[in-house]
């Protein structure tokens, strides 16, 4: 079987084919779908996957500039990835969690409480293409078992597209004990949500692969009575735009750091239509390289605690004529000896 084809019922996708393109581009995010009717069934369709196969789909017309850093082409950007002197980076963002997978999997246990600096334009708690059964995830894609602590079904996953840039935090969530997600934004976002939240596990069902199945998803609940600790709880969520605020009174355990660079530039937010929002996330490269700095020296009194960075490019979001400069002085000032002291 071809595990990047499959046969759907008639009834779960639209007939119109622009609503039935535009469903299957909504589930599959950063792959390109396309349906034929099945002949073999009675009105279903035959959907595969394929990955964005030109610039076009990345929308930035600079592309090339940041590709020819890295040293690779369009197709090969959602699984690129690599070290860089002790600092994981990646194009795609996904991959941020096989970099916290390859922590875990290092460790005796499950930490009781982690902390996960996340910053970033977006929160990242899309539900991945994953089905939940009896606590434990499965890529709905190919139907292999993913678990966190074994890198390589991690991995697997994220090249399948079962876990993508705006779901991988979910699986960790559904995952450890507890965890205290410090999200640092400098958009509207932050500025209009300054309560602070429980992250409850859920589930959602699978509206197109398997509707027998229950997705990990989780919902923010405002935290009304700090004792009052809702019985799916899987830990704490705040976003600011301050990071002095953000950073106080942090608990105690490791600390995950992760920074998708469109925190710093989010010109394109995977919107062809970019040019058109004027209130576009698009500050220029000294007021981008003063706060990458500001970041930096913000973290220096936690750099003991620092178990694992993850930094992800985001092509289509973050500008391609900056990768080098910022992602070179990120991985040049967080990466330290003492920062993955155990």
């Amino acid at each position: 079987m071809n595990p990047l084809a499959w046969s759907i019922p008639a009834g779960l996708l639209p007939e119109e084919p622009a609503l039935r393109d535009h469903v299957l581009t909504q589930y599959f995010a950063e792959r390109v779908p396309s349906s034929v009717l099945d002949s073999n069934s009675d009105g279903g369709w035959r959907v595969s996957l394929g990955v964005p196969p030109t610039a076009d789909f990345y929308i930035d017309p600079r592309l090339a500039q940041g590709l020819t850093w890295w040293g690779c082409s369009v197709t090969d950007i959602p699984f690129a990835h690599r070290m860089m002197q002790g600092v994981f980076v990646s194009l795609s963002d996904a991959w941020t969690l096989l970099s916290a997978s390859r922590w875990l999997a290092g460790q005796a246990s499950l930490p009781s409480h982690l902390t996960i600096i996340h910053l970033d334009d977006h929160d990242d708690l899309m539900c991945p293409r994953l089905a939940a059964y009896n606590n434990r995830l499965a890529d709905l894609l190919t139907g292999h078992p993913v678990d966190l602590r074994d890198p390589s079904s991690v991995e697997a996953a994220i090249n399948s597209g079962a876990i993508g840039m705006g779901s991988f935090l979910v699986p960790l969530l559904h995952t450890l004990p507890f965890i205290d997600i410090r999200h640092l934004c400098d958009t509207d976002y932050a500025r209009e949500r300054t309560d602070r939240y429980w992250l409850v596990r859920a589930h959602e069902p699978d509206t197109i692969l398997d509707p027998r199945a229950r997705r990990p998803s989780v919902r923010l609940d405002p935290i009304v009575d700090p004792l009052a600790i809702p019985d799916q709880a899987a830990g704490t969520y705040q976003v600011r735009h301050d990071e002095t605020a953000l950073l106080a009174d942090l608990g105690e355990g490791p600390i995950l750091l992760h920074v998708d660079l469109d925190f710093f530039n989010n010109r394109f937010d995977g919107d062809s239509d970019w040019l058109g929002n004027v209130h576009r996330h698009d500050p220029n490269r000294d007021q981008v390289m003063r706060r990458v700095d500001r970041v930096v020296d913000a973290l220096a009194p936690l750099r003991h605690r620092i178990v694992d960075v993850a930094i992800g490019i985001s092509p289509g979001f973050f500008p391609a004529e900056l990768w080098q400069l910022v992602c070179g002085t990120l991985v040049d000032r967080l990466a330290s000896s003492d920062r993955l002291e155990p």
